[in-house]
């Protein structure tokens, strides 16, 4: 809602206007929320119709309550007794928002558009003025002529100027206007007229105005004088009334057809930019004739689509911004000189992008890698990571679990000499079937899979899946393989259409989900992923987790970093949904499924939701062991704990690490940790097994 008019007030409810400065006014007090920004209001006599537009202006720039006082002056020597109401007013405020009153208008009882609303008291719209009586000598048409008499309405002039003299007699409030109109009563005013005061007593006004192309067709043209205001009377003159009188009063038009040896008429043309291009030109056109169109600039253009109305030319050529001038080059033949002021498209400039490569210095500094503001850190060989600080773990050939995809990847020699070696498992927890609200409809735990060795670096693992979550085989099962292949060397590979670099010592999951029954439409799947780092060390110690996109390899990924050894699990946002490259989104599950993290362990849930499907999909995570150049002490997102007094060696941790299958991950976890850190995380251990258990 814009402005609002909360107090009106006026002068006298009868004014005796006795001298030749009497001032009737009204006094307005106008609030609005956002700030006032401007407005108008129009004042009308109720005897001689004479309009006042008065403008308003805040005094103090978007004030939100200020008073306006509107102020008429009247001369008791010239006025006449008449009412004086208001007849429209209109407020803006600072963004635009308008209040709008119109005098006898049904929308005036709306309250959000009628600035007045709040006026309860109609009587004080207006003002009664009282007058001196007099005698006025009323101003009088004396001389009306123009020229010329009939027109060419198709031709390239049609101009016509009208003359006409007023006796002003006692004086005139409002000059008259000339009014066009045709049969189908389209109205035309010429507005601008030039006033010539002759003496005392005689004004003569002159005004020329260009008639439209075709305008009045297909009969004659009707002239009009209106809006004569004298004291206290109103004059106009139809054309009848000026054929009466005895001036003329009709523009005989006609329409001549454009032949093949008429140069043509501009009259329009659509909006052109200053970059060019298409421009379609309105007018008269020879239709049998090559004509061109000539350029201000120096060159012509052959019109590419042409009739009689309306031809196109292509190919305009860009401008400075400047106006500029065509016209129609028939033989020796030209047209009328049309101007064209093209205008400027103003197009976005974003600000320049945020850099996003990461690393203290960025991208390890020149030895590391180099940035790109685009596509973030390149590295340098040996040197891998989004900030180029990290070296990958060359580790053995994990043994692959025979019981299901859980892969334990080792570092049985340390990387940098230290007393610490990392440990991490990698593991399939379950399949969810979210909807579009991100509400669990259906959950798929694993508990046995059928393991198939195809070689010592490549192991295969089926599993059926069902809308009840039994093992059992039925119409509605889902088959789900996960093929795991250790990397011993740096490979390229190609997946959904985009090349992948396989790290050496990596660890590749390739899973295909099998036709699903969706329960919706808008349903889809999530593959849950848990991914634990664990450092074996009586050592002081944090960890850190970070997980976020790399714009490079168009992927996600989750970093569990242990003093200066990361767990790195790549997620490519691409996936082959029935054969064809999608892409799909990856998110951190940490809070929902309570994630374990202290100084020595780090975990991480990671959720690859997959769109619906028909057919079948395939999903491409990756693993690899990293040594990092900083350690996690240096983040401040760190988790840090003295010396442990109690520690595992690396041949127990590894003893109990081995072998484990998917149902024993927790298990195997909660071990560790128990040993360790016996008291403080007793509790966050017991809510992660409770919340596995509930999954199968």
């Amino acid at each position: 809602m814009g402005p609002i008019v909360t107090s009106l007030s006026k002068s006298n409810h009868i004014e005796q206007v006795n001298n030749e400065n009497h001032t009737i006014s009204w006094i307005f007090l106008i609030e609005d929320y956002n700030g006032f920004d401007k407005g108008y209001v129009v004042v009308i006599g109720s005897v001689d119709n004479m309009l006042y537009n008065v403008s308003i202006v805040s005094p103090i720039q978007y004030s939100n309550e200020f008073t306006y006082q509107l102020n008429i002056t009247l001369n008791n020597n010239t006025c006449i007794s008449q009412t004086y109401s208001i007849a429209e007013m209109v407020l803006y405020d600072r963004y635009g928002l308008n209040s709008t009153y119109y005098i006898n208008k049904a929308t005036n009882s709306i309250p959000y558009i009628n600035p007045l609303y709040k006026i309860e008291d109609k009587e004080l719209f207006s003002i009664e003025t009282v007058c001196p009586g007099g005698i006025f000598i009323q101003p009088e048409l004396k001389s009306f002529d123009f020229q010329p008499k009939s027109i060419d309405v198709g031709s390239f002039n049609r101009d016509v100027t009208f003359t006409y003299g007023i006796s002003i007699g006692s004086g005139i409030k409002q000059y008259p206007y000339v009014y066009l109109t045709s049969t189908t009563l389209q109205p035309l005013k010429c507005d601008d007229v030039i006033v010539n005061q002759i003496n005392s007593t005689y004004n003569e006004y002159k005004c020329t105005l260009t008639i439209p192309y075709g305008f009045g067709l297909p009969q004659d043209i009707m002239v009009n004088l209106y809006g004569l205001i004298g004291f206290g009377t109103y004059f106009g003159y139809s054309s009848s009334t000026l054929e009466i009188n005895g001036y003329p009063f009709l523009i005989k038009s006609s329409f001549t057809i454009m032949d093949s040896l008429n140069p043509g008429l501009i009259t329009g043309t659509s909006p052109i930019s200053t970059d060019g291009g298409s421009l379609f030109i309105y007018g008269r056109f020879p239709q049998n004739s090559d004509f061109t169109v000539e350029f201000s600039q120096g060159y012509s253009l052959i019109p590419s689509k042409k009739s009689g109305s309306i031809i196109q030319v292509d190919g305009v050529n860009s401008t400075s911004g400047g106006p500029f001038t065509i016209s129609i080059n028939n033989g020796n033949l030209k047209s009328n000189l049309y101007t064209i002021t093209p205008y400027k498209i103003e197009y976005y400039k974003p600000p320049p992008p945020s850099s996003k490569c990461k690393g203290t210095p960025i991208c390890g500094g020149s030895t590391h890698g180099s940035c790109d503001n685009i596509l973030g850190c390149i590295c340098n060989s040996p040197w891998v990571g989004v900030d180029c600080n990290s070296k990958v773990i060359i580790i053995p050939q994990p043994v692959f679990n025979t019981s299901s995809p859980t892969i334990i990847l080792n570092e049985t020699t340390s990387s940098d000499n230290s007393e610490s070696n990392i440990i991490a498992l990698i593991n399939v927890v379950a399949i969810r079937e979210i909807d579009y609200n991100n509400n669990v409809l259906h959950t798929y735990s694993f508990d046995k899979w059928i393991y198939t060795s195809n070689n010592s670096s490549l192991s295969t693992y089926s599993n059926i899946i069902n809308k009840d979550g039994s093992t059992t085989t039925t119409t509605t099962t889902t088959p789900i393989s996960v093929n795991i292949e250790y990397f011993e060397n740096e490979n390229k590979i190609e997946f959904a259409g985009q090349e992948i670099i396989m790290k050496p010592s990596s660890i590749k999951y390739t899973i295909s989900i099998g036709q699903y029954p969706f329960s919706t439409k808008l349903s889809q799947l999530q593959l849950i992923i848990s991914a634990t780092a664990i450092i074996d060390s009586d050592l002081d110690s944090c960890s850190n987790k970070e997980f976020d996109n790399t714009t490079s390899e168009s992927s996600d990924y989750v970093k569990l970093s242990i003093s200066n050894k990361s767990l790195y699990g790549r997620f490519i946002r691409r996936a082959l949904i029935d054969s064809a490259p999608i892409s799909i989104s990856n998110e951190l599950l940490d809070q929902s499924f309570g994630a374990i993290s202290d100084s020595k362990i780090s975990q991480s849930f990671i959720g690859i939701n997959i769109p619906i499907y028909s057919k079948n999909a395939i999903i491409h995570p990756d693993f690899s062991l990293l040594l990092d150049s900083n350690p996690t002490t240096t983040n401040e997102n760190s988790i840090c704990s003295p010396k442990s007094s109690s520690g595992l060696s690396k041949a127990k941790l590894a003893g109990i690490i081995i072998g484990c299958s998917a149902a024993a991950i927790a298990i195997t976890v909660a071990t560790i940790v128990t040993i360790k850190r016996k008291r403080t995380l007793k509790k966050q251990m017991k809510v992660f097994n409770n919340k596995l258990e509930k999954m199968k």
